[in-house]
């Protein structure tokens, strides 16, 4: 139920920002919930549909048809699940820094995060393709595909982006 509640709330958001402008829709997935009864998946898709692969913050967005015979592909309660990636993830601060869990939430390096209290992106860990150029970012991205098998079909430019940290123009910057 969760999917169907973020998509109505996905096409509510573009139309009440970008009006008439917002045209067809192309793909609107989810990056958690539960595919089967048994099942959770958080931080990627699990569709048998194409994808988008986010970079980070100003760079491309790839769009991804996934290999539906490769080994990410797994058959649950006679239910078909392609698990591909929602991003290129995230990395540690530090090379030395490791990650241990408690009972009471996790540690990254030296800091301890309680059950509920977020990680700052940014702060706390950093996006990994962060600072590539378009050229080393589509290089990281080939290498995630060559893991979770698929053919990029196409690809975005972001120009634009209103988050909690404030607004992001893009629209100058520099592609490979």
């Amino acid at each position: 139920m969760l999917q169907i509640i973020n998509k109505d709330r996905n096409r509510y958001f573009c139309k009440e920002v970008l009006g008439e402008l917002t045209g067809e829709e192309i793909i609107n997935l989810s990056h958690y919930g539960m595919p089967t009864d048994n099942a959770i998946c958080i931080g990627c898709q699990w569709g048998q549909e194409d994808y988008n692969l986010l970079t980070a913050p100003g760079n491309d967005i790839f769009f991804i048809h996934p290999d539906l015979s490769s080994e990410n592909t797994v058959k649950l309660k006679d239910k078909q699940i392609t698990l591909t990636p929602h991003g290129c993830g995230v990395m540690f601060k530090s090379t030395s820094d490791t990650i241990k869990y408690l009972d009471d939430g996790i540690q990254i390096g030296n800091r301890h995060f309680k059950k509920g209290e977020s990680i700052n992106i940014g702060n706390d860990v950093f996006v990994r393709t962060n600072g590539m150029n378009g050229k080393q970012i589509k290089q990281h991205v080939d290498k995630v595909l060559d893991i979770c098998h698929g053919t990029i079909f196409g690809q975005m430019h972001q120009i634009f982006a209103r988050t909690k940290y404030g607004d992001f123009d893009y629209s100058e910057r520099v592609r490979y």
